[in-house]
């Protein structure tokens, strides 16, 4: 008898496990994210219009500040805008862009560091489709450049910080952002 109960206990159990599995599997199946929206005429022409502000010129320097048009090279990883250059917030932060030729051949960068007497430099490192640079910056406005692939449609290029420090932690002032370097301008050259 106590066989008996313990076979049809072990049943019961097998099969709760198997309903179990089958309802968390259907509940994930019907939470899963539907096919991308349709996007309008209206939608289509606003992504081209804001993808055209990512298209970059040879021999031109383009501002990093909050009123230039050229600021939508920032991605991930930067401040909003200043007036006059823009604040690497992370130790990894992107910049994406297409250049409108296929002669640019390298990516120069005019940066200027947050260093103090406590951090005395910061290395940062520029990374592209054909390689990366390595820069020691010790103060004052410094140009970083690499070569970029020209023929690439989109550029991404990736800044790498080997450490933040906030003002607030430095007792430099009350800013309590973690801070890499300012971008003062970007200019791709042939």
């Amino acid at each position: 008898m106590m066989r008996l109960l313990t076979g049809r206990l072990t049943e019961w159990i097998a099969l709760g496990v198997i309903v179990g599995l089958v309802v968390l599997g259907s509940w994930n199946w019907a939470s899963d994210v539907g096919p991308p929206a349709e996007l309008s005429a209206e939608d289509l022409r606003t992504l081209e219009m804001l993808r055209a502000l990512r298209d970059v010129d040879v021999d031109v320097e383009l501002m990093m500040t909050s009123d230039s048009p050229d600021r939508w090279i920032l991605d991930r990883g930067f401040d909003a805008p200043e007036e006059d250059a823009t604040w690497m917030t992370d130790t990894e932060a992107t910049l994406e862009f297409r250049p409108t030729s296929t002669a640019a051949r390298t990516l120069h960068l005019f940066v200027y560091p947050f260093v103090s007497e406590t951090v005395p430099s910061r290395t940062l490192t520029v990374e592209t489709t054909v390689g990366s640079v390595d820069a020691e910056l010790n103060g004052g406005g410094q140009l970083v450049s690499v070569a970029i692939d020209g023929e690439l449609d989109e550029q991404v290029v990736t800044l790498r910080c080997d450490a933040v420090d906030s003002p607030a932690d430095l007792s430099l002032g009350s800013d309590i952002r973690s801070l890499c370097l300012k971008l003062i301008s970007v200019q791709l050259s042939s």
